[in-house]
């Protein structure tokens, strides 16, 4: 039986992902990557429960901000906590009305402290 909290990362850059998944799983955590929000989404409508969610806002297909839109006409999904990460500066955790919002380029520390919180 595995213990370790899953997270799904929702980022499109594949260097980002890597190295966010790779700091995930050696601090505990099982990381599943979706490479834009309709992978995300297709992740979590086939049962896919993490114990958390990382957004990235700006990506092809499917940003960030229509991803948010559809996990919030779900009900279940919509209960999963999710921490954006963007470089976009004007962009809070109260405007996006997710659990927290997180600037690019981010520190390894503040992303694991800020993910123990949820996990």
């Amino acid at each position: 039986m595995n213990d370790r909290p899953t997270i799904l990362l929702v980022e499109d850059d594949p260097d980002v992902a890597e190295t966010v998944r790779s700091l995930l799983r050696a601090f505990g955590y099982d990381a599943e990557v979706a490479i834009d929000g309709n992978f995300g989404l297709r992740a979590l409508r086939a049962g896919l429960r993490p114990a958390l969610i990382l957004l990235d806002l700006t990506m092809p297909n499917m940003d960030g901000h229509r991803f948010l839109e559809l996990q919030r006409e779900d009900a279940e999904l919509s209960q999963i906590p999710t921490l954006v990460i963007t470089a976009e500066p004007q962009m809070t955790a109260e405007r996006l009305g997710v659990a927290g919002c997180l600037r690019k380029p981010f520190d390894p520390e503040v992303l694991l402290a800020t993910i123990k919180q949820y996990c």
